[in-house]
């Protein structure tokens, strides 16, 4: 469950996406975020995405697959 206040601002893509503790992509995974997940996105650096999920997990991710939370 979010945190109260928490909103999403992004939600996982269709092929879900592979999370790591690290913005490094060829760190190990620490996680599989599973497509529909919502997010709020923190940080960015380059490629990858530090991110807060709707479950209370926090990590980085592959910035490509995540899509715009819309409406």
């Amino acid at each position: 469950m979010a945190a109260p206040g928490w909103t999403a601002t992004h939600r996982v893509g269709a092929s879900g996406a592979t999370a790591r503790g690290t913005a490094d992509p060829a760190g190990p995974p620490s996680a599989t975020l599973q497509p529909g997940t919502l997010v709020r996105l923190i940080e960015r650096s380059g490629d990858s995405a530090r991110v807060d999920a709707e479950n209370g997990w926090s990590g980085w991710v592959d910035a490509s697959q995540l899509d715009p939370a819309g409406p």
